[in-house]
């Protein structure tokens, strides 16, 4: 549609301009990701899931035996990311 003012955006190797002027790095967004996630790390601190070990029939009966597993995100791993993410946030590359 002519003469419709749209946002549209151009994604290219090292930036992504979008139609009013402005124009974010992607090392920029890596470091906003980087950033969210290390935050993310340190609030939650943990992720569980569950991991199906053992299955078997006995006749007519089906079962399977679920363990549920928890990892935990070292605290030091979570501050490194921010550390990294905020520095790429930082420098200035041209």
């Amino acid at each position: 549609m002519a003469g419709v003012d749209s946002a549209q955006a151009r994604v290219g190797a090292d930036s992504v301009s979008i139609s009013w002027g402005k124009s974010v790095s992607g090392v920029k967004i890596l470091g906003v990701i980087l950033l969210v996630a290390g935050l993310l790390g340190l609030v939650v601190g943990h992720f569980e899931y569950t991991k199906e070990t053992h299955e078997g029939q006995f006749g007519p009966f089906r079962f399977s035996v679920t363990e549920k597993e928890t990892t935990v995100i070292p605290s030091w791993a979570s501050l490194t990311v921010i550390v990294v993410g905020a520095v790429l946030l930082v420098i200035n590359r041209k």
